[in-house]
This record gives C-alpha cells, sequence and structure tokens, in this order.
C-alpha cells in the first residue's frame, strides 16, 4: 500500500508541475480542461489511499484540491481579460453578442455574480432585440435572486416571460417569479405564480384537466411535489385553512382543490398541530360537503384526533361521520353504487367503534353504581 501511495503521490507531482508551467498560457476557460484531467487521474488513486488510511496521501490530496481550485480561477481570470478585451476592441461595431454572454459566464464562475449581471446587461443595451433575450432575462433574475435582491429578480423574471410566452424558460421564470415573491413574504402573489403552473401542469395535451398525473414527465412530478410544498407553506404563513377558503373564493375553483387542503393537514399533522390538522380536514367538507372526497376529509380528522390522543373529539368525530354518511341519508343518495361501496365498510366500522364505546360508558357507570351500593 505505502509503495501505491508514493507511486499515486509521484505522479500528481508530475500533473501538479505540468499545471504550473501551464498556467501562465492558458487562454479560455475551455484550454484548462487537459490540465485538470491530469490532476483528476492523480487525484482518484490518492483520494482511494486517503480514504485507506494513509496519512500522506490525505495531505497530498489536500494540495490537489487547493491547486485544482486555483488552476480554474486563473483561467476565467484568463477568459475575463480575453472577452473584456475584445469588448472593448468592437466598440462602435456590430459585434458578436456573444462577447458578452461568455463574459458574464466567465464571471458567474469566477464568482462575481454583480459583474457578470453587468456583462448582461451590456448586452442588452447593445443588442436590444437579440433573438434569445428571454434566455439572458432569465439568466439576470437567476443572477439577482443569487444576490437576495428579490424585487429586482421578480422583474427580471417577467421580462423573461413576456418576450415569448412559448419559451423553454417561461415556466422556469414563473416559478422563480413566486419564489421572488415568498422569499419577501408576499404570499398571495407568490401562490398566484405557483398556482399559474399547477394550471399548466395538469392540463393534458388533450386541453383538459388531468389531476392524476398520467400524462406528466418525472420532472414535472417532481416540480408539482417542490410547487405545492411551498402553497402549503405560504397557505401555513396566512393563516391556515381559512387562506386557502379564502384564495379560491377570490380568485376562483380549481379541480384540484383538494390537494391544498390535504396537503396543508399533512403539514400541521407532521407538525403535531393536530387541531390545525383537523380544523383543515374540517374545511374541505365544510366548503364541499357533497364532494367526493369529503368522507376521506373526515376519515383524516378522525385519524388525526386518534394520532393526537383525543378520546372525546375522536368519538364526537365519529358520530358525525355515522351522521353525515348514513345510508339512505342524503349523501348517500346523491352518490353512485362506486362511492357507496366504498362507504359501507367504513360506515360500518365506525359505527361499531361508537356502540363499543357507550357500552363501554354504560358498563362502567353500571360497575360505579354498584359499587355505591355496596
Amino acid at each position: 500500500m505505502i509503495f501505491e501511495a508514493i507511486a499515486a503521490i509521484k505522479i500528481a507531482n508530475e500533473a501538479i508541475g505540468a499545471i504550473k508551467e501551464f498556467a501562465g498560457h492558458i487562454q479560455s476557460v475551455g484550454e484548462m480542461g487537459p490540465q485538470l484531467t491530469k490532476l483528476a487521474d492523480a487525484k482518484e488513486q490518492i483520494e482511494k489511499d486517503a480514504k485507506a488510511g494513509d496519512m500522506e496521501a490525505f495531505f497530498e490530496l489536500e494540495k490537489i484540491r487547493n491547486k485544482e481550485a486555483e488552476i480554474k480561477q486563473s483561467s476565467y481570470e484568463n477568459a475575463i481579460k480575453l472577452y473584456e478585451d475584445a469588448a472593448k476592441a468592437s466598440v462602435g461595431e456590430a459585434n458578436d453578442p456573444l462577447i458578452y454572454y461568455q463574459l458574464s459566464k466567465a464571471y458567474e464562475q469566477a464568482g462575481q455574480p454583480k459583474k457578470a449581471l453587468d456583462a448582461l446587461n451590456r448586452l442588452l443595451a447593445r443588442f436590444p432585440d437579440i433573438e434569445n433575450r428571454d434566455e439572458i432575462h432569465f439568466r439576470r433574475g437567476e443572477l439577482l435572486f443569487s444576490q437576495n435582491e428579490f424585487s429586482d429578480a421578480d422583474r427580471a423574471y417577467t421580462q423573461a416571460m413576456v418576450v415569448n410566452p412559448s419559451s423553454a424558460f417561461y415556466e422556469k421564470a414563473l416559478s422563480k417569479k413566486g419564489w421572488s415573491a415568498y422569499k419577501q413574504n408576499q404570499y398571495d402573489k407568490a401562490l398566484h405564480s405557483f398556482f399559474l403552473i399547477v394550471d399548466r401542469k395538469f392540463r393534458s395535451d388533450t386541453g383538459d384537466v388531468d389531476i392524476t398525473g398520467g400524462h406528466l414527465s418525472r420532472g414535472d412530478k417532481e416540480l408539482l411535489d417542490d410547487i405545492f410544498r411551498v402553497i402549503t407553506l405560504s397557505f401555513d404563513e396566512l393563516g391556515g385553512a381559512d387562506a386557502i377558503d379564502k384564495y379560491f373564493d377570490n380568485n376562483g375553483e380549481r379541480v384540484y382543490v383538494s390537494l391544498a387542503y390535504k396537503n396543508l393537514g399533512d403539514h400541521f399533522l407532521e407538525q403535531g398541530r393536530i387541531r390545525d390538522a383537523a380544523y383543515t380536514y374540517q374545511a374541505f367538507v365544510k366548503r364541499y360537503p357533497d364532494d367526493i372526497y369529503s368522507p376521506d376529509f373526515d376519515m383524516y380528522r378522525i385519524n388525526a384526533y386518534s394520532r393526537g390522543g383525543f378520546p372525546s373529539l375522536l368519538i364526537e368525530a365519529k358520530i358525525n361521520f355515522a351522521k353525515r354518511y348514513k345510508i339512505n341519508g342524503d349523501y348517500w343518495d346523491k352518490h353512485g353504487e362506486a362511492i357507496q361501496a366504498k362507504l359501507a365498510p367504513v360506515l360500518e366500522k365506525n359505527m361499531e367503534e361508537v356502540a363499543r364505546h357507550f357500552h363501554c360508558l354504560l358498563y362502567t357507570s353500571d360497575a360505579a353504581d354498584d359499587a355505591m351500593n355496596v
């Protein structure tokens, strides 16, 4: 093992020496690839030795990592100088906007986001009608967002959307526009952007709304998961279930509205906020008493009380369930056999549990009376 480590260290030192020799001659970011490749080859073996406990390899690995950072930084600085010189040389000419675009990328990779943004602004000033300005505005938004300039980022994302509603950057800009509002505690504004994305994603190729998600790609599903998480957090900040009611009162109903209530209720449940969770589930039933999902939401409430250890509220919720969804009752008669078949066993179970509860109470009461009469 020690001989292998020494050999690897020798290779690394040769690679580092080669990089030092060529570092001063690197003319663009692209030319640093071969140098870093040599370094990576050496690093791979040393990483194995370091993991195996070789201390000498461990220290050599740290040297290599530092050298990697140094070479990259040097390459970015060289690229920046080249692009800046090219931009200055072409003043007054219809120079290629790629100069400014690449200059911005070099500044960004060098960890200078303000200068990267300035390069994009210069690009737009010189070429206001450039074809890919949707991407440029989006990148401006990303740079501003990374610097916590959320209000300016919002405007940049809006500009990206206005340029081309069919752009590949449209939904990305809309999502980050929502996040920009959320970061500024503008939750209603954030919700508007996020629900626009949900509306777009749940619309199938035929134009119909499909909340099953069968038409969605894996990436779209992951995006919607993230969007619904921040929607839930926004409604929590705005006051919970009442905020959901208010939002849809003001902005129109959605066929996927049940997801908003379910996600918020589950969010409260995970936090141990049992009463808030139960209230949220109940709010859906109150707003949509005849919905096909109402029995599910009443059961969510029952399960929340059971999980939280609220026996009185639990039995009350079970009694209400039995009354609301009883056979031949209003809800039962409004729905077909499929809903009735699903509901029947749940009704039977709840009624049995209620009956058992009162039987126990009666038995306990009789036992207490007998004890008093002894």
